[in-house]
């Protein structure tokens, strides 16, 4: 049951590492412009090309730091990029 378990730690951490970036330490953006419900910042982040899935240091990304602080237009508006 230890292997199983330890298998699926490994598999999360693996899956998990695939969308960070070399500056996960740093604040992303785009993630706490999507937080705030700051539709001018968002909008400006993602024409300049801002990484949709990108995440912070607590691992939230803009679609999911929206949904928690419920920021619902945000959620759709991020939600269609």
């Amino acid at each position: 049951m230890k292997k199983i378990w330890a298998a699926c730690i490994l598999a999360f951490m693996i899956l998990s590492s695939s969308h960070l970036s070399t500056g996960a330490l740093e604040s992303n953006p785009l993630v706490q412009a999507a937080m705030r419900g700051d539709k001018a910042a968002v909008g400006a982040l993602l024409r300049q090309g801002a990484d949709i899935e990108g995440m912070d240091p607590s691992g939230y990304t803009a679609l999911s730091g929206a949904a928690a602080n419920d920021q619902i237009e945000m959620v759709k508006r991020v939600a269609q990029s």
